[in-house]
């Protein structure tokens, strides 16, 4: 099977960056996503009780695929600060299996 990359770079008008890197894998597709944002903060007060949904709808169908084919489905959030001191924003890396 091929190995393809794509990689695009795109640019908002306050100069941020948000850079997506697909690559076939083989047995998965990995997604790669990393913006020089503010990143993630630790201990911070939300002003409001608002719980977003999106991260808990994931997990469930993450782990729903994992149970239902027996393959890997990876999911990984980092703080780009906690890498390197000099850095900002966040790095998402998504695994998902090839399901044949």
């Amino acid at each position: 099977m091929s190995f393809t990359t794509f990689t695009f770079l795109l640019k908002n008008v306050k100069k941020g960056l948000l850079k997506l890197n697909i690559t076939d894998k083989t047995d998965w597709i990995e997604f790669i996503i990393e913006d020089n944002g503010t990143g993630m903060h630790k201990n911070v007060k939300k002003e409001n009780n608002h719980k977003s949904m999106a991260k808990v709808i994931f997990e469930k169908r993450r782990k729903l695929i994992q149970k239902t084919h027996n393959k890997d489905f990876n999911f990984e959030m980092v703080n780009l600060k906690d890498i390197n001191p000099e850095k900002t924003g966040i790095r998402i890396t998504i695994q998902i299996p090839i399901i044949e």
